[in-house]
């Protein structure tokens, strides 16, 4: 029933379903969490998040440059300097 629903609300459907999924974890992943966020828009808490996992040293971070749902941003001082502390700018 659940898959049903979120087919009928479309692609932000999902991202809101997952983002809630991942945010109710004891320790949710804080990268799945930001992409997520990013999809839908939530930039500002999408970054917070990216910042959490650096401190929490999540490996997959070394695909934040390449990932698609950050690529609106890149421009964004917080982002960039994200990609600086991981000397991936």
């Amino acid at each position: 029933m659940l898959l049903a629903g979120v087919r009928s609300r479309g692609a932000n459907g999902y991202w809101r379903v997952k983002r809630d999924f991942l945010a109710g974890s004891r320790k949710p992943d804080r990268l799945l969490l930001a992409i997520c966020q990013a999809r839908l828009g939530e930039n500002e808490q999408a970054l917070t998040n990216l910042e959490q996992a650096l401190q929490e040293h999540e490996p997959d971070l070394i695909y934040l440059k390449s990932e698609p749902a950050f690529d609106s941003l890149h421009d964004h001082p917080r982002f960039k300097a994200l990609l600086e502390v991981m000397h991936l700018s």
